[in-house]
């Protein structure tokens, strides 16, 4: 999933193949480490081929342009051309993130060149749409994200708003994005059910806190009672839903409930899981006074 989706950073893959190392008596030291070498090869090769080759050390270039919504493109127009006009930020912080590569060409007075490699020299895709992927983008998400901390510096309140804004959006039904409208028509009436249901955002935050709240217990009873190994397991499922809300709210404003939805099967089983122990209990419970009578 870390070759997917840049969200799950490489931090996150060495925190989870930590976790993974703890229970290693259960594994066995030799696939503990070969479980540990090639994810962190895989990751950390791609990684290292985009700062040779890119110049950043990451999974995607996007970084910038996504701080940029959550930061500079939220000051004030006025306050933001005064900004450039100092010099504190780019050129480039006149220009809405993930625009067309030609409007940050306009707004720098300069031209990208097109590299031979389709993927990253064609600025217009065969849907219609910006290919993200130009080179020139590297660029300007580097220097979009230098404006973004120095908006975020020096107006601290704005950036914390726009996170507020994106844990708002994270709990929101993930099927609701513009990509998605034509679909959503098509599908009318199970999208509206599914809006008066599980997709409402209580319901969806419930179930998220639910899950979270569920692995916090079952990893304190486990640590507790001597699982270690189980411990670790419900340790990774709380370090993991944490990382995609807090981390995700903190670097981005917009797919935050696309985000969400990439947990959801494991907020569901967690939830599955809880349901499981409570059934079991109030089995072995039922036995337990069905047993007291002919005991006496």
């Amino acid at each position: 999933v870390a070759l997917t989706r840049s969200l799950f950073h490489l931090v996150w893959v060495v925190v989870s193949l930590g976790m993974i190392m703890a229970i290693q008596p259960r594994l066995g030291i030799r696939r503990s480490v070969v479980g540990l070498v090639i994810p962190l090869v895989l990751v950390g090769g791609w990684y290292a081929k985009n700062q040779v080759v890119f110049g950043f050390f990451g999974s995607s270039s996007w970084l910038g342009l996504s701080l940029a919504k959550t930061a500079t493109a939220r000051l004030d127009p006025e306050d933001r051309g005064a900004l450039v006009a100092d010099g504190v930020l780019s050129s480039w912080a006149l220009v809405k993130p993930f625009s067309p590569l030609e409007r940050y060409e306009a707004a720098a007075g300069m031209h990208f060149e097109d590299s031979e490699v389709e993927a990253l020299g064609q600025r217009i895709k065969a849907s219609g749409h910006p290919n993200f992927n130009h080179r020139g983008f590297v660029d300007i998400s580097a220097v979009c994200r230098r404006d973004a901390f120095a908006v975020i510096l020096s107006q601290p309140s704005l950036y914390l708003n726009s996170v507020v804004t994106a844990v708002r959006r994270f709990f929101s039904s993930a099927v609701a994005y513009p990509p998605f409208l034509d679909n959503l028509v098509v599908m009318a009436p199970v999208y509206r059910f599914g809006e008066m249901t599980w997709s409402r955002p209580v319901a969806v935050a419930a179930a998220f806190g639910g899950a979270l709240l569920i692995s916090i217990l079952a990893a304190l009873t486990a640590f507790r009672q001597g699982g270690r190994a189980e411990g670790f397991i419900w340790l990774w499922v709380i370090w993991t839903l944490l990382w995609v809300l807090v981390v995700g709210s903190l670097v981005e404003v917009g797919e935050n409930h696309r985000f969400r939805f990439l947990v959801t099967p494991l907020v569901w089983l967690t939830m599955a899981d809880a349901g499981r122990r409570l059934w079991c209990q109030l089995r072995a419970d039922s036995l337990a006074s069905c047993k007291k009578p002919q005991e006496e």
